[in-house]
């Protein structure tokens, strides 16, 4: 394993933190609907 494992890691961190960061504003954004 040579950089693969800490690419991949980070990958999953970057889209976690994204996916909280939609949710966060999803939820405190009231809907337009």
């Amino acid at each position: 394993m040579t950089n693969n494992g800490r690419s991949a890691w980070f990958v999953g961190v970057l889209l976690l933190m994204v996916y909280l960061i939609f949710a966060m504003t999803i939820y405190l954004l009231p809907p337009q609907i």
